[in-house]
C-alpha cells in the first residue's frame, strides 16, 4: 500500500475545510449559530404538549435545553467539516428559515 499525496488526502478526508484554522473558525461559528437556532426552535415548541395542569414548564425546560445542545453539536460538526467559507451560505440559509418560521419544512416544488 502506498502513501497518499496531499491532494489525494484532501479528496478522501470527508471534509472541505481548507485548513485547520478554517475548520476551527467554521466549528466556532457553527456551534454558536446552531445553539442559538436550537434555542429558538426549542423555546417556540418546547411546551407544545401541555403538561401538568396545562402549564408545560418541564416540557418547556427540556425543550429548551436539548435542542440547544443538539444544535450546538450539529453546528460544530457542520462547521468543522465544511470550513468557515463553505459553511457560511448554509448557516445564512438556516438563519433565514428560522427567522421566517419555515425551519424544518420541506419545499415541494
Amino acid at each position: 500500500m502506498r502513501e497518499l499525496t496531499f491532494s489525494e488526502t484532501t479528496e478522501v478526508s470527508g471534509g472541505l475545510a481548507k485548513s485547520f484554522g478554517d475548520a476551527i473558525g467554521g466549528a466556532l461559528v457553527g456551534c454558536v449559530t446552531g445553539a442559538a437556532e436550537g434555542m429558538i426552535i426549542g423555546g417556540i415548541h418546547g411546551g407544545d404538549g401541555g403538561g401538568i395542569l396545562g402549564i408545560g414548564a418541564i416540557g418547556q425546560l427540556v425543550g429548551l435545553i436539548i435542542p440547544t445542545m443538539q444544535g450546538a453539536v450539529t453546528g460544530t460538526v457542520l462547521g468543522a467539516a465544511e470550513g468557515l467559507q463553505d459553511a457560511e451560505p448554509i448557516i445564512i440559509n438556516w438563519i433565514n428559515q428560522v427567522g421566517a418560521g419555515t425551519a424544518g419544512q420541506q419545499n415541494n416544488h
